[in-house]
């Protein structure tokens, strides 16, 4: 799991939103340039207010009160694709979000095969995190089943207080509604540290902008180049990047294709990122390469249902609840996190499930700390004991010259 975070004044906030440090919003007005379109009567060498692009951003962002999508991922190495990943997204403008994760690898003739773990489930619902997998190849308590299949599988989660890991949580995960958000957020960070970013339009297309920018050293040791491209009139979508090298050579590229949606907002439909090293042939297939397509996507829904941020567990899960420091099993369909409460509660100062072995030291209190160091030395007592036997004087009868 990966893709995209802020760097510098910025961070990724609900729906893919860029939320910046209130100290570097002043400089924000120099993150992109206004559709000329938008400024009736102007001419092509005025000056671009640019203080209008970050009002525009944030009516963007601000805009998107509850997003669904469905994608598409494809993860390749030297041109050839090695795994896949599918992942279904809810969030909402309260940062909720809630991730259905499938993966697995391509085979012998590009045959897809499923990991282990079927599903892999995240939730944040505002007040904890919960990170579930569930794997029919395995009986429930995760031990594999071989050839022989069926039952209820092997199912899993770990609950924690509040947004875990830190700082994104779910959010971390790649998510078609943030695919370009480095953008905003590496021009974000350069711009508070009073870096030079170049804007200008882009010959014979008149919406077009081009901004060019380098990131911190701290952020890019190899000191690139970067150059990425806005559309102001159609919704101010960044439709790519590059990165280049002092030689001028394309690094890393990334580019987004987007789609209106019935209220013209421009959602993203497909994507890629890649990255290629400078001694490759400019004809070498990337080093590393991502790309997406979107098989669904929806903003502002008048029927987004709520419910999709309650915990819901499959029969027989092995549960094991940080907030708590306590670990059971739940034996109902769909239970909700109101009932896993009222779980852990009855749990405590139960022994631990089976699922979860306890360490020798939970029931052999002499064995939480290990044996050589006592066995060492009392081997070195004992040398000491045999070594001053040895040394000491013997009786007069068997001294020399007696």
């Amino acid at each position: 799991m990966s893709a995209r975070r802020s760097g510098g004044s910025g961070r990724i906030d609900h729906c893919g939103r860029l939320v910046y440090r209130r100290s570097s919003l002043p400089l924000l007005a120099l993150v992109a340039a206004i559709t000329s379109a938008a400024g009736a009567g102007r001419a092509a060498g005025d000056p671009v207010d640019l203080r209008r692009v970050v009002a525009k951003l944030d009516e963007r962002a601000n805009s998107w009160r509850n997003v669904h999508s469905a994608s598409r991922w494809e993860f390749l190495t030297g041109g050839k694709p090695e795994r896949w990943q599918g992942l279904e997204i809810h969030s909402d403008n309260l940062r909720r979000i809630r991730v259905v994760e499938r993966q697995g690898s391509y085979g012998p003739g590009g045959k897809e095969t499923p990991s282990d773990y079927a599903e892999v489930y995240h939730l944040y619902d505002g007040e904890m995190t919960a990170d579930a997998q569930s794997s029919p190849n395995r009986d429930r308590l995760g031990n594999e089943l071989g050839k022989v299949k069926g039952g209820p599988g092997y199912h899993t989660v770990t609950i924690n207080d509040g947004l875990y890991p830190l700082p994104n949580g779910p959010w971390a995960i790649i998510n078609p509604m943030a695919f370009m958000n480095e953008v905003p957020a590496a021009l974000a960070s350069c711009l508070a540290d009073g870096r030079e970013v170049a804007i200008e339009a882009d010959p014979g297309k008149e919406a077009l902008y081009r901004l060019t920018y380098k990131k911190a050293r701290a952020d890019d040791p190899f000191d690139l180049t970067y150059v990425a491209t806005i559309d102001t009139r159609n919704d101010w979508a960044v439709l790519g990047y590059q990165a280049k090298d002092k030689d001028g050579r394309v690094l890393i590229e990334s580019g987004c294709d987007y789609r209106p949606d019935e209220n013209g907002l421009r959602l993203p439909q497909a994507g890629f990122w890649r990255n290629r090293s400078p001694k490759q042939s400019p004809t070498a297939p990337p080093l590393s390469e991502r790309r997406f397509r979107v098989t669904e996507i929806k903003v502002n829904d008048p029927n987004f249902s709520e419910d999709v941020f309650k915990l819901m567990l499959k029969p027989d899960t092995a549960v094991s609840d940080i907030r708590y420091n306590i670990q059971y099993r739940v034996g109902d369909e769909k239970l909700i996190d109101a009932d896993l409460k009222a779980l852990a509660k009855s749990a405590e100062g139960r022994t631990p499930i089976g699922y979860v072995p306890s360490p020798p030291s939970a029931d052999r209190p002499w064995r939480r700390y290990p044996l050589w160091p006592a066995l060492g030395l009392a081997a070195i007592i004992c040398a000491a004991v045999v070594y001053g036997n040895y040394k000491r004087p013997r009786g007069t009868d068997h001294v020399q010259g007696a």
